[in-house]
């Protein structure tokens, strides 16, 4: 028996003595004070004496009650001094912290600080905006010393994020012996889609560190993808598309009591996956009486909405990036959406051939459709009110209310520069998060042509290859020349004559991998390749991965691929070319990437407590692969999904076919020839970008350990109540994040996982759990280090 499988049985066993307990409510200081005692087995009672209890809450399924504390030295908080404990039956039975030590020893006796306003000019210098010289008075709050440590000042410009400034200890994660006195200022630069953070030296002014609250997933750079496509408007002060003539019923005497959205439906990821359906009244998949549903969708507690706004989300278009506030319940925010009338009818019309704005109502409705299908099936795995949910009334169930979503479609579509993205900002509990859908726009499909024979001439279906960058015909360029069929499949280095060199490889798909028939291809001098399906239906993406391939490659069908093989005892000439110009697809309309930016709003607010959602800032910290993972959940179709799958993430955005090589390094796949991403890759800046595919590798542990618990338990296509393996490990994938320290890296990561299968599960799945993870690398040997290296 390896080492590692004897460690997991060991492991089950000595969980379920510790576990065996009953639980029980405590009071809030007997919470502390139970913690403060587990605390003081490793700091000083310096470091704990002014420790708050910020936040707790419990978690029925794992019959804890999860308590966090805020560090706290001098009457100043300690930045991200958090410790995070599960407490069951008056024992903790788990403990994490990222308290400083030492803080009488480390932390500076000079007590000299610079101005808030010097503060802010340092951290507006650093990040290149322009600040008003006067920002006018701010709201101040002071500590029990009378120091002021918090500034709050109103926005510097409409719709803004308000500037703040906090005064913290701040440990230097490159200089750990030093703690210094820090002003943390948090600026909105809009016109970038930024939120800032900067830390700077309260002495003077050096910055400390930065962070963008605003989690952007993915970039120009990073996709290769640069379009110079603008639009124009010839009223500048024109902000929605349509004109706002919405309406709201006041009043909660008439209820809603059916609704009519026509949406890509789960599992339908987007466009090229499937079509759309009419869904009935959405809300009753929660089951009768379930909380997540009490509200419907188009009722906050207060007014009932007849647009796409609702206790969970207020949907509209912001295309000129204008980022409106949220309003009070009943008051619109001047921006467009969708109207379904009395009889809340949202089956609008959709014509993807169409201008982007021509279907601004299909577009939002089905915004606001996932988000609502984010909420209430989160809700079912435990991200409810007191776990810091988006709710305007979380009527009497904890946490905070009035943080609905704000979800922008089609953002800075008429305002130059805001393309090919989706970002999510997620502020503590009780202050709104804001999703903004951008449109793509990126080249069309490649186009294949036969100039002759007259016979077969004409524009042939072909699907690009997703090997890397490198072979893109986008990068490479046209191609054309004769077609030189090797007259077999190709596996072999003797199957590709000095003949072909200069010429365009005909290939047979078949035995033996796409990158091997094409890599051959290259070395006996091709100019490109094409491979004939070996199956009926339409080409597919070609996978597998190697950069050293520069030919550009494709796959054929087999009908068209017959025909083309039947002529090539004679001269076939041929053409590839990327169409000019860009094509526009809908980020409203991806589900996936609707679930991914909503995947960044649970797990920061389940990091580290609802109060403290900058606990993922990190360099190894995983918020990328979390929502990468939601987002695979959310739309596979379990009743036909198989481990060896390739799931890629944002084929829709990228012109490519469903199962085409998508915006991340690989596809996710159990098969570790299609993804074979390992923790040893995390320190590799050539193959895993920051923090995208540090994500990557986090999702695809997440992914193995899926399909390994499905292999114990079967899968279920219910989301919301399904007893399958994915059910399970999405709940403990959830338990995990509330269960890990702030900032955690990947072995936090996994460690939370495996005690929150040991509380709700009783260790049922942790060899399933161990078993993943060791495969790409994270068995129990592996070593963290610190999570602010990579």
């Amino acid at each position: 028996m390896h080492a590692w499988k004897r460690f997991c049985h060991f492991s089950i066993v000595i969980y379920l003595l510790i576990f065996a307990v009953s639980s029980q409510a405590q009071s809030t200081s007997a919470l502390r004070d139970l913690v403060i005692k587990e605390a003081a087995k490793s700091y000083a009672a310096s470091d704990l004496s002014e420790s708050q209890l910020s936040y707790s809450y419990a978690t029925t399924g794992l019959n804890v009650t999860h308590v966090y504390l805020q560090q706290y030295y001098h009457g100043i908080p300690v930045f991200n001094g958090v410790i995070n404990a599960a407490v069951r039956g008056g024992e903790v039975v788990h403990f994490n912290s990222t308290y400083v030590k030492g803080m009488e020893q480390r932390a500076t006796t000079d007590m000299r600080m610079m101005t808030v306003a010097q503060a802010m000019t340092y951290a507006a210098n650093h990040v290149q905006m322009q600040l008003p010289s006067n920002m006018g008075t701010a709201e101040i709050t002071y500590n029990g010393n009378g120091l002021p440590v918090k500034y709050l000042y109103a926005p510097v410009h409409e719709n803004e994020e308000r500037p703040a400034v906090n005064l913290f200890w701040y440990q230097d994660p490159q200089n750990a012996k030093q703690v210094n006195l820090c002003w943390e200022v948090i600026l909105d630069d809009q016109p970038n889609q930024n939120i800032w953070h900067i830390m700077v030296d309260a002495h003077d002014g050096t910055i400390l560190g930065q962070y963008d609250a605003v989690i952007k997933c993915f970039s120009d750079d990073e996709l290769g993808i640069h379009g110079n496509e603008s639009v124009h408007t010839t009223q500048s002060t024109r902000v929605s598309a349509h004109a706002d003539n919405r309406t709201s019923i006041l009043g909660i005497n008439m209820p809603v009591m059916s609704a009519t959205y026509n949406v890509y439906d789960a599992p339908i990821e987007s466009p090229n996956f499937g079509s759309r359906s009419l869904v009935m009244d959405p809300w009753d998949r929660n089951g009768m009486g379930n909380p997540a549903g009490t509200l419907m969708w188009h009722n906050d507690g207060t007014n009932i909405y007849t647009y796409t706004r609702g206790n969970n989300v207020y949907a509209y278009e912001d295309t000129l990036n204008t980022n409106p506030g949220l309003p009070a319940t009943g008051v619109s925010n001047g921006h467009y959406s969708p109207d379904g009338g009395m009889t809340f009818n949202f089956a609008f019309p959709l014509n993807l051939a169409n201008h982007p704005r021509t279907n601004v109502d299909p577009a939002i409705t089905n915004l606001f459709f996932w988000n609502n299908l984010n909420h209430d099936i989160f809700y079912q795995y435990g991200f409810d009110e007191q776990a810091g949910n988006f709710q305007i009334d979380n009527l009497g169930r904890g946490g905070s209310g009035n943080d609905a979503v704000r979800a922008e479609a089609m953002d800075g579509f008429i305002s130059p520069g805001s393309r090919n993205n989706a970002n999510f900002f997620t502020p503590d509990d009780g202050l709104p998060p804001r999703m903004q859908m951008f449109v793509w726009n990126v080249p069309p499909p490649p186009l294949f042509t036969i100039s002759s024979p007259a016979s077969i001439a004409g524009d042939y279906k072909v699907v690009e290859s997703g090997f890397s960058p490198n072979n893109k015909l986008a990068n490479v360029g046209p191609v054309s020349g004769a077609i030189y069929y090797i007259g077999g499949e190709g596996c072999s280095a003797m199957d590709y004559p000095v003949a072909l060199s200069g010429k365009i490889a005909l290939i047979d798909r078949g035995t033996c991998a796409f990158t091997v028939k094409v890599k051959f291809a290259q070395d006996a001098g091709a100019i490109a390749a094409i491979v004939v399906n070996n199956n009926t239906g339409l080409p597919t993406t070609m996978g597998g991965n190697d950069p050293s391939i520069t030919i550009p490659a494709f796959m054929i069908s087999m009908a068209d691929g017959s025909l083309i093989k039947a002529q090539t005892n004679g001269t076939v000439m041929a053409s590839m070319s990327q169409p000019a110009g860009l094509a526009f697809n809908l980020g409203d309309l991806d589900n996936g990437v609707i679930t991914h930016e909503y995947g960044h709003g649970i797990s920061n607010r389940l990091t580290g407590g609802p109060l403290n959602s900058g606990c993922l800032v990190v360099n190894e910290q995983m918020g990328e692969g979390w929502s990468d993972y939601f987002a695979l959940m959310l739309t596979t179709d379990w009743t036909m999904a198989a481990a060896n799958d390739r799931r890629p993430i944002g084929t829709y955005a990228l012109n490519e076919q469903p199962d085409g090589f998508g915006i991340r390094p690989f596809p996710y796949s159990y098969d570790l020839s299609i993804n074979p991403v390992t923790y040893a890759d995390l320190p590799n800046a050539a193959l895993l970008s920051l923090p995208h595919g540090i994500g990557t590798v986090w999702a695809s542990m997440l992914w193995d350990m899926t399909w390994n618990i499905i292999n114990m338990q079967g899968a279920d296509p219910d989301m919301y109540h399904g007893v399958g393996g994915n059910n399970i490990a999405l709940q403990l994938v959830i338990d995990g994040l509330k269960l890990q320290t702030c900032n955690p890296g990947f072995v936090d990561g996994r460690d939370a996982i495996l005690l929150a299968d040991q509380l709700r599960y009783g260790g049922a799945h942790t060899c399933a759990i161990w078993d993943a993870f060791a495969r790409r690398g994270l068995g129990y040997s592996a070593s963290q280090g610190s999570p602010n290296d990579r």
